[in-house]
């Protein structure tokens, strides 16, 4: 216990401006700084909202950006590795797929055609097509 303690009075001493660290205490300030910009960077990017959209406001500029969009599915259907792919209406018809590995029990039950839903996801471009690839399907 008294290691930890010694440290803490030696980071201290170096906000002071007496710099009296050795290469180990170095190493231990470098680690600890990392961990803590870790941490940081990861509570950041979760605590991110998606941004709301509509279908006509998807862009090529949004590609990489996690966004809401929500509208009724207009179409529905799946392919034999358990992917959904939808069309989500909201006055222009959106393309949205939702990959297995996302397919969660709540996900599935609100696919149905003529559901009124929002999906969050990602914008992705598909052989020059925009869509969304859905996280997350909730009836709105």
């Amino acid at each position: 216990m008294a290691r930890p303690i010694c440290f803490l009075k030696k980071l201290r001493l170096v906000a002071k401006g007496v710099f009296i660290l050795n290469e180990k205490d170095i190493t231990k300030l470098c680690i600890f700084v990392a961990i803590v910009g870790i941490v940081i960077i990861y509570l950041a990017d979760t605590n991110l909202d998606p941004m709301p959209i509509t279908g006509a406001e998807l862009s090529k500029a949004l590609v990489g950006e996690k966004v809401i969009l929500c509208g009724k599915i207009s179409s529905a259907g799946s392919s034999e590795k358990g992917t959904f792919f939808l069309k989500i209406d909201d006055g222009t018809k959106t393309d949205v797929v939702l990959f297995q590995s996302r397919a969660t029990k709540e996900n599935i039950e609100n696919i149905k055609k003529g559901k009124q839903v929002c999906v969050t996801g990602t914008v992705a471009e598909y052989r020059n097509d925009l869509e969304i690839i859905a996280t997350k399907v909730s009836a709105s």
